[in-house]
């Protein structure tokens, strides 16, 4: 009989549909037997996310029940009783992270620790069975992704439809209705009082830190010690002046791949909102910022620092995690020397060679086996069918629940019409209802959300351009460089002695990847304090 401890999780304490903790502990005891197994420890984590922050183990590392279950294996190991296996529900409760969760199953191999999902087996002595793994893995990160584009999604419909969702600015108030966010509006007591701080920054007989100083008196006597931070510094105070929110207008992020059809450039709409100032007092008070400064001029990529934007300072250095931006300083030869840095006394800087082969080498190292694109296809032509069923199942109920709460707001109108209930219990009766319509509505969204679409054909040409990364990398132009590189690493990425330092792959070249050796990316784990990279140098590392 195999001893084996037990792992529960749940990213909040709002879990339901079987996967609370004690119904994960519940399922794998029930399942335990099939491994010949008994549990001889549970471990658990409430509230923790699985996502991914700055490094590769951190996933874990923020864990306090994981890490009790991996002191718990070593001490049972030194006292000599063997626990060879660790039982969780699924792979979603084990990681969302493609590449922390390779790199703990293999922290666990080597300490002869075996990892097993019970609703998602896996036979470890069938070779195919790490291709079905890495989909497991990919699933849950994958799943976080299209949660994040749905809300992503959303916010950007909703900024670009002129409503103001941020927190409202100095002189402007937030609106509700229902209950809900509805957009901002102008402040009766604050308006007036920025248009004036407007008009005396326009003055070019005055400064322009004098209309905030205007402003800020003028909002300390009224209400002691309730000055806004935007009016407290100068700096803070030219945002406020060139914010168009104050002209009716709102800002739209960009939104979607570079590029792609579906991409739109970030813009400003005109908003819901009604504006505090007017065309004419905003373009006389841009004047005075702009009118000694000389217009920037739209240049493409450099091609001697291409990568420029992707490239960030790492672990360890002052300006870690910061983006690097990129010059080319002249040398005593009168040819310039380019590098990638970031800016102030002290900064991160590295030669732009040394950049661009450590990314050449990586890129050349992600290059999978032909066959990989049409199996990997396979896979997840095959995944999506049980996506799809599942969506359209959820998609089923949701239409039944909205049915229903459609019916019952009718059945409630029609009560209080005809006076067979109050006023007070319609309106009850109506918030409730509402309330179920929103929750049908909201499921409706997300099984949508859950549609397979063109995810097959996505996969099969992202394996297909994998294939021939190396040659596409080799003779493509600056821009394009920049394109590949932002769409293979979507965070950028660090280099330190020639090396890439924990390369963090978008979800879908990440799982080829993981498929193009025999163990996917060996990445190392980082000791603490560590930076914990990957060497391109050595091919067996890759």
């Amino acid at each position: 009989m195999r001893r084996a401890v037990a792992y529960a999780r749940t990213s909040s304490g709002r879990q339901r549909d079987n996967t609370s903790i004690p119904d994960q502990l519940r399922i794998c005891r029930a399942r335990a037997s099939r491994y010949q197994a008994a549990i001889v420890a549970e471990f658990t984590d409430e509230a923790v996310s699985a996502k991914r922050r700055d490094g590769l183990s951190e996933s874990f590392a923020g864990r306090v029940g994981w890490n009790a279950l991996l002191s718990f294996l070593a001490a049972e190991a030194e006292a000599g009783r063997v626990v060879d296996l660790v039982l969780v529900k699924d792979y979603k409760r084990f990681s969302r992270d493609i590449p922390a969760g390779h790199a703990e199953i293999q922290r666990l191999g080597a300490m002869g620790v075996e990892l097993q999902a019970v609703e998602q087996h896996v036979d470890p002595s069938v070779p195919a069975a790490k291709i079905l793994r890495s989909i497991y893995l990919a699933d849950g990160e994958v799943d976080n992704d299209y949660r994040s584009r749905l809300a992503r999604s959303s916010m950007v419909a909703r900024l670009a439809s002129g409503v103001f969702i941020h927190k409202p600015p100095v002189g402007y108030r937030a609106t509700h209705a229902g209950g809900k966010r509805t957009g901002i509006e102008p402040d009766p007591e604050l308006a007036p009082l920025v248009r004036e701080a407007f008009a005396v920054s326009a003055d070019p007989a005055r400064s322009l830190d004098a209309g905030r100083q205007h402003l800020a008196a003028r909002i300390e006597a009224a209400h002691p010690g309730q000055t806004p931070r935007a009016v407290q510094s100068r700096s803070r105070w030219k945002d406020v002046l060139v914010n168009r929110v104050y002209l009716g207008e709102v800002h739209v992020p960009a939104h979607g791949t570079p590029g792609s059809a579906e991409f739109q450039p970030e813009r400003w709409v005109e908003g819901t909102h009604e504006a505090v100032i007017s065309a004419e007092l905003w373009a006389r008070v841009q004047a005075r910022i702009h009118g000694r400064s000389r217009p920037q001029s739209r240049r493409g990529v450099n091609p001697g620092v291409p990568l420029r934007g992707l490239v960030r300072a790492p672990r360890g250095h002052r300006d870690a995690g910061a983006v690097c931006t990129g010059s080319g300083p002249r040398g005593k030869s009168g040819e310039r020397v380019w590098y990638y840095h970031t800016s102030g006394a002290g900064a991160y800087r590295v030669l732009a060679r040394e950049v661009h082969a450590a990314a050449d080498e990586l890129l050349a190292s992600l290059a999978p086996s032909p066959g990989v694109a049409a199996l990997v296809s396979e896979i997840v032509r095959e995944r999506l069918l049980g996506v799809e069923a599942s969506a359209e199942a959820q998609r089923e109920r949701a239409r039944a629940a909205l049915d229903a709460a459609e019916s019952r707001l009718f059945r409630a109108a029609e009560a209080a019409i005809e006076g067979t209930i109050d006023p007070e219990t319609h309106k009850t009766l109506t918030e409730r209802y509402r309330a179920d319509r929103d929750r049908a509505l909201a499921d409706l969204d997300e099984a949508d959300s859950r549609q397979g679409g063109d995810a097959v054909a996505h996969v099969e040409r992202a394996a297909r351009l994998a294939c021939d990364l190396p040659r596409l990398w080799a003779s493509s132009s600056p821009a394009r460089r920049l394109a590949i590189g932002g769409s293979i690493l979507p965070t950028g990425f660090e280099v330190e002695g020639g090396a890439v330092v924990e390369p963090r792959l978008s979800p879908i070249m990440a799982l080829l990847f993981s498929l193009s050796g025999t163990e996917g990316p060996k990445t190392e784990t980082p000791a603490p304090g560590g930076s914990g990279r990957v060497p391109l140098s050595d091919p067996d590392e890759t």
